[in-house]
């Protein structure tokens, strides 16, 4: 039996902290940038540039059964909805008011 607490322990244990520092920091940053866009739509300073039909794109779905000498898949796909999505053009005043654009759902679309 091997110890874990080998070299090959302690490497797999870094690699594990490095990739869920970069998950959480990835979250993080896409949580950010979520509230900072809703922000600058909020403020009623952005101008809608063009709007766009966005199909996303099909999810497959795999599933086995049997065992080793008998085995059988089934493969099928879904197709989410299409949506429409806004390009913004907005002000940033943390960039001194330089324009930033960004697509959002137009459903999410700020209240005239």
């Amino acid at each position: 039996m091997m110890s874990r607490t080998g070299p090959y322990s302690f490497t797999k244990s870094i690699g594990a902290a490095i990739g869920l520092t970069i998950t959480v920091g990835t979250i993080g940053y896409a949580i950010m940038q979520d509230r900072h866009e809703r922000a600058l739509l909020a403020s009623g300073n952005c101008q809608a540039i063009t709007e766009s039909l966005f199909t996303p794109p099909p999810s497959a779905h795999t599933s086995c059964w049997g065992d080793a000498d008998s085995r059988n898949c089934s493969t099928y796909y879904t197709q989410p909805d299409p949506y429409f999505r806004t390009l913004w053009r907005c002000p940033d005043p943390d960039k001194g008011g330089a324009l930033v654009e960004f697509w959002r759902r137009s459903t999410e679309r700020p209240a005239p």
